[in-house]
């Protein structure tokens, strides 16, 4: 009945008469769709489901729904270095995916610090010792991401966050109040998991956005370079689990937040978050000095002065 009465469903698709497309053949299209193979994929996707499904792609006779599996990688035993990712975001395994593509010629002569995908349910082994974090909307309020990120504090392991959404939204104290639910079921201290998330943002997030139009492919790689030099520099910063931890004493009490420490008010780390876009002006070139002969003295100063400025 839907394909029948397409025009009185879409009306809008008599626009595409202009182009030579009548109702007609939109109706044989529909027709004609459900007769191709098909490809049911998993709610959770992982890189293994990404290459099993790119493998389908071209030609083929078997008609009818094929279901992408759900199996997942398992990590070296020497891996030394694993990307965090909502895993129910294709958007952000896709990104995290690429990411991961582009860092391995930079680790050629240490390939176990070459970071791997974190699939859903796996945690982080002994070896783990730094976490690069896909920043999309919504990655904070998956339990699996938390529960990840909650180990990876634990541990004091150093950490990259990524920009990989560019209407992504920092953690306010909204927003946080909002995870806090999430963060009850993860560990018996919420307040202290609320400081890890606050945390992970002490650190300016590069920003690696494979899916925007302006996005070059020497665009990815600049960026996977910025990465790759942040994992293996010295000061990269850590996760940690900072205050005491104090688990609540009823199910009704309400979970606060660890004050800040003092160096580290909490108006500094919401400034910090926010002037992400003005710290990328530093990288930019700075343009040149003036020659000396070009500074514009006013009139009327004292000489000596003058000879100062100019020479």
């Amino acid at each position: 009945e839907f394909i029948s009465k397409y025009d009185q469903f879409v009306p809008d698709v008599a626009c595409l008469a202009e182009h030579g497309i009548s109702l007609s053949m939109v109706c044989d299209m529909l027709w004609w769709l459900p007769t191709l193979p098909a490809t049911k994929l998993p709610s959770i996707i992982n890189p293994l489901a990404i290459r099993e499904l790119t493998a389908r792609f071209g030609p083929t006779k078997q008609a009818g729904e094929v279901e992408i599996s759900q199996k997942s990688e398992t990590l070296k035993a020497n891996t030394k270095a694993v990307i965090i990712v909502d895993n129910s975001n294709y958007e952000a395994v896709a990104t995290a995916t690429i990411l991961s593509k582009l860092l391995v010629k930079h680790f050629t002569h240490n390939p176990e610090f070459a970071p791997s995908v974190l699939s859903h349910g796996m945690q982080l082994s002994d070896s783990i010792k730094k976490v690069v974090i896909i920043c999309t909307n919504g990655v904070f309020r998956q339990a699996q991401v938390l529960q990840v990120l909650w180990q990876a504090a634990s541990n004091g392991l150093s950490h990259v966050p990524i920009l990989a959404e560019e209407n992504f939204r920092f953690p306010s104290k909204s927003l946080l109040q909002d995870i806090e639910p999430i963060a009850k079921v993860v560990t018996e201290y919420p307040a202290a998991l609320l400081e890890v998330i606050k945390g992970v943002f002490k650190e300016i997030a590069i920003v690696f956005q494979p899916e925007l139009y302006s996005t070059t492919e020497e665009i990815l790689n600049t960026k996977a370079l910025e990465v790759s030099r942040r994992l293996t520099s010295r000061e990269a910063g850590s996760l940690y689990v900072s205050g005491e931890l104090t688990a609540p004493e009823a199910s009704t009490q309400e979970a606060t937040l660890d004050a800040p420490k003092p160096e580290e008010p909490e108006e500094a780390l919401a400034q910090l978050a926010e002037t992400r876009a003005a710290v990328a002006l530093l990288a930019e070139p700075v343009a040149p000095l003036k020659e000396k002969h070009e500074f514009d003295v006013p009139y009327g100063e004292d000489d000596d002065a003058i000879k100062a400025l100019r020479f």
